[in-house]
């Protein structure tokens, strides 16, 4: 191992050497390498979106559940199927109407039979109530940014990790759950995560092919962490859940068409009115995001990686403290409005955002895989 010739950093001065060439073996010349794609899938032969199969469109398929009779290029060769819809453990869907429906891991719906006996597990049956009671449909808030009404469905994630560890049945620890919400004409549809401070021991994914709002701070373990008040080192508070161990904060995903940030302090009825009256308050969120973007086009800026969470409220000298890590994988096919700074839609925090190294040890649930790249030092032979 040495350094690569010409380098003016080589040890004992620093005048360049004339670079010479790289010394190979003989049956192994430099080459382009093969491309690495994320999740392990090579892009360019697996997508088509001019064909007429519905399931081959892009990557925003590992949110959607496949369309049946179609080939699925996201079936591996292990017959695992990589979208979020088939990871997860719990598969929540609400309709037009407000109906939920609850499936399980492998499709079996979970809710109580309409008439006759229920023949439902006891498993089941405390699964489902369980879920039940954590969700709300039916809900609206305004989205500026979209010029719509978002008809939203909320996931009270307290109110699971409570049920599950006070000595409830397990099988929502360290999982996969799915939401996916439809909405009458005039509204798009989508998901909004409250109560998330705490989450399971062993981590947490949401995934949903609907836009997801996250609102309050997101997996700090309580209430007030540090980073609201001003220490962005300590995204957390010392004492996670009530454990009694300073840093036990568990791995979390959020994948969905888009995610957006709302702050402690927003208030569904006030989305509906000027910005004045949408006021941000120091947050902190500690996930993964997996989301959409609008693309750089015809004179509309995309609004940059630092835009990559949406926002909708006035965040001026409010402080958004970030710990996780951001993958763009596909463009926004539901939340496409184009990004706009200021207006009535929004203001942009003081932003302190880091990569949370807890990722090199414990990733998130689900199989989410990424390629990354480290230059080495040169070497001769």
């Amino acid at each position: 191992m040495n350094w690569a010739p010409g380098d003016p950093r080589l040890p004992g001065g620093t005048t360049p050497e004339t670079p010479t060439a790289p010394h190979y073996p003989a049956n192994l010349p430099p080459a382009n390498d093969v491309a690495h794609q994320p999740f392990g899938l090579d892009s360019s032969r697996i997508f088509n979106s001019s064909d007429s199969n519905p399931n081959n469109d892009s990557y925003h398929e590992l949110i959607e559940k496949a369309t049946a009779g179609y080939t699925d290029p996201l079936v591996d060769s292990n017959g695992k199927n990589q979208r979020y819809y088939d990871q997860a453990s719990f598969k929540i869907s609400v309709d037009a109407t407000n109906n939920v429906t609850i499936r399980k891991a492998d499709d079996t719906i979970i809710n109580p039979p309409v008439s006759g006996p229920d023949g439902r597990s006891p498993q089941d049956r405390s699964d489902y109530t369980e879920i039940r009671a954590a969700i709300s449909a039916g809900g609206s808030i305004q989205d500026n940014r979209e010029q719509s009404s978002m008809r939203v469905t909320t996931l009270n994630v307290g109110s699971l990790v409570h049920s599950y560890n006070a000595g409830k049945p397990s099988t929502f620890n360290g999982s996969v759950i799915y939401v996916s919400t439809t909405s009458p004409s005039g509204s798009k549809p989508a998901v909004k995560l409250v109560n998330g401070a705490i989450l399971p021991s062993n981590g947490l994914t949401v995934a949903s092919n609907n836009p997801i709002y996250i609102k309050g701070d997101y997996n700090t373990g309580g209430a007030n962490p540090p980073s609201n008040s001003g220490d962005p080192t300590k995204p957390q508070v010392d004492n996670y859940n009530g454990t009694g161990q300073p840093y036990p904060r568990p791995p979390s995903l959020v994948i969905g068409d888009a995610v957006n940030i709302l702050s402690n302090a927003w208030n569904d009825s006030n989305s509906f009115n000027g910005l004045s009256s949408r006021v941000a308050s120091n947050t902190t969120v500690n996930t993964a995001i997996v989301s959409g973007i609008v693309p750089t086009s015809n004179g509309n800026y995309s609004g940059g990686a630092e835009n990559f969470p949406r926002f909708l409220e006035s965040w001026t000298n409010k402080t958004f403290t970030y710990y996780g890590s951001m993958v763009e994988l596909y463009q926004s096919q539901t939340a496409n409005g184009q990004w706009v700074y200021g207006g009535n839609i929004y203001e942009a925090p003081i932003r302190q955002w880091y990569f949370d190294t807890k990722f090199r040890t414990k990733p998130p649930p689900g199989s989410l895989m990424v390629y990354t790249y480290a230059k080495g030092r040169w070497f001769t032979q």
